[in-house]
């Protein structure tokens, strides 16, 4: 006579239910993971492309006031630096708007305002200056001036 098994057994039947339970959490902490990489890597695109957009208005203001008879006074505390051009002084200067940094770089023909929501602070020195450092969530990098021969170094330090 033939046995025909029309069920599972109680042992099959958790085996498939463990197993189950096994892959779900694998699944789970798998999709978890990806969210946080998904939001961190939001974060740093978004701190790379406010670097690069400060970086590029940085050498741009450098570059336009470069010449022999512009001076460069540094610092201060919103003023971050300052072109002394025929007579006049033209600023990079930083303030804080609804909780975000606004740079602002003022040229003859008038001024641009670069916002940076993950900014916490722009610092610029002469090169070989140190510049601290309380965060250490930050990007430097170094603007040399073709005809004045001055080298300056500019810190961007992150939230």
């Amino acid at each position: 006579m033939l046995n025909k098994r029309n069920a599972f057994t109680l042992y099959e039947l958790i085996i498939a239910i463990a197993l189950l339970a096994v892959v779900a959490g694998v699944v789970l902490s798998f999709v978890s993971f990806l969210g946080d990489y998904t939001s961190r890597n939001e974060v740093m695109v978004e701190q790379n492309n406010q670097t690069l957009a400060l970086r590029r208005e940085v050498d741009k203001w450098f570059s336009y006031f470069d010449t022999a008879d512009t001076e460069f006074p540094l610092g201060g505390t919103d003023v971050v630096a300052t072109a002394t051009y025929q007579g006049i002084d033209y600023n990079i200067r930083m303030s804080e708007v609804d909780g975000n940094l606004k740079v602002q770089f003022s040229y003859p023909e008038g001024t641009v305002d670069v916002t940076a929501t993950l900014l916490d602070s722009i610092v610029v020195a002469t090169y070989g200056t140190t510049v601290p450092n309380p965060m250490g969530d930050s990007v430097r990098f170094v603007i040399n001036c073709k005809v004045s021969g001055n080298q300056f170094v500019c810190q961007l330090v992150f939230k």
